[in-house]
């Protein structure tokens, strides 16, 4: 999986679509589209192999997407930090 990369992540409670930002050794740094907003998540990568599923959509249409989406339902320091990175 090359990152940065537009995945589906399962929360526990549904399926939603995230943007994982910055992989690391023990958390990969994920975005996601929540009706609470965006908001950056870190999740650890040893649960995640089950938990994240690639998806084949454009980085640049993804970006313009969950920017669209954070300015309509709100959006953190850290979110837009890390969209703006991509």
């Amino acid at each position: 999986m090359n990152i940065p990369t537009v995945a589906k992540w399962h929360d526990g409670t549904g399926w939603r679509v995230a943007v994982i930002v910055k992989k690391g050794y023990k958390h990969l740094t994920i975005v996601p589209m929540d009706a609470s907003g965006l908001r950056v998540k870190r999740v650890p990568v040893k649960g995640s192999r089950k938990a994240l599923k690639s998806l084949d959509y454009p980085l640049g249409k993804a970006k313009q997407r969950f920017t669209q989406f954070g300015k309509a339902y709100g959006w953190t320091e850290g979110a837009k930090q890390a969209l703006g990175q991509l």
